[in-house]
């Protein structure tokens, strides 16, 4: 069991729901960067559906020793004028090498809300490990992370559901190769259980392809795959979302 478990700790991610999931690497691209990204899909006829989703992202990298990052995200969306999607996001990581760009540790917070999952507020905070074990022209890079974080969550009704105080291990797995010039590809996947109950954890999968299409203009096909062992009451367990977005990098 126990080897299982370490098995699992090691092939799993950090940053739950992280929106922009290719792993950052300190020297990459030194200064301030970020991207934006949009998506929309709208639908009429037998359905009338609208799904609007954004995503900001904003990059410190001093090229040598470490990199900061803030990350904000929501979405939003209607079906018949009824709602059914409401959730923001935001993200801030900070990565410091410990003795070379390859090895560093962490230090993460993060809010967010979703109305349909019940989340009114998840506060959390945490600090780990990261190493990257792979970095070639043929293979890609491959990313590994272990920490652990305190999580507060706070749910819409509180008397079905009341407000947690978790303590969690958290670890993940990051890959990303380039294809082409302008093109990538990548992988994260985490796992995050609480300490004191291994049985409760989320884990979740993401894929991403993304495409140069002009200049600073991107495409971004993403494929995620969410579980949680412990949703709100009368909340499913598993989620899993296609979205494509135009991204433009600056």
């Amino acid at each position: 069991m126990q080897s299982i478990f370490l098995l699992l700790l090691f092939l799993s991610s950090s940053a739950f729901a992280l929106v922009d999931i290719k792993p950052v690497t300190i020297g990459e691209k030194p200064g301030f960067t970020g991207h934006v990204a949009l998506s929309l899909s709208t639908k009429r006829g037998n359905t009338e559906t609208d799904v609007y989703k954004g995503d900001v992202k904003l990059q410190f990298d001093n090229n040598t020793t470490h990199a900061t990052w803030l990350e904000l995200a929501y979405s939003y969306g209607k079906a018949s004028d009824v709602e059914n999607t409401n959730k923001s996001f935001t993200h801030l990581r900070h990565i410091h090498a410990i003795t070379s760009k390859c090895f560093a540790f962490e230090l993460f917070a993060q809010t967010q809300q979703d109305k349909f999952r019940s989340i009114q507020a998840r506060d959390l905070a945490g600090a780990g490990l990261r190493l990257r074990v792979a970095d070639t022209k043929t293979f890609g890079e491959v990313y590994i992370g272990v920490g652990a974080y305190s999580e507060y969550i706070n749910y819409d009704d509180p008397t079905l559901d009341p407000t947690e105080h978790n303590n969690r291990f958290s670890s993940y797995i990051a890959y990303s190769h380039t294809l082409g010039k302008d093109s990538s590809i990548t992988y994260l996947g985490y796992y995050q259980p609480i300490y004191k109950n291994l049985g409760d954890f989320y884990t979740s999968q993401s894929l991403e392809l993304k495409v140069n299409v002009y200049l600073e203009l991107y495409l971004s096909i993403k494929v995620d795959y969410d579980a949680d062992q412990s949703p709100a009451l009368g909340r499913e367990k598993e989620d899993f979302s296609q979205t494509t977005s135009f991204v433009w990098k600056f």
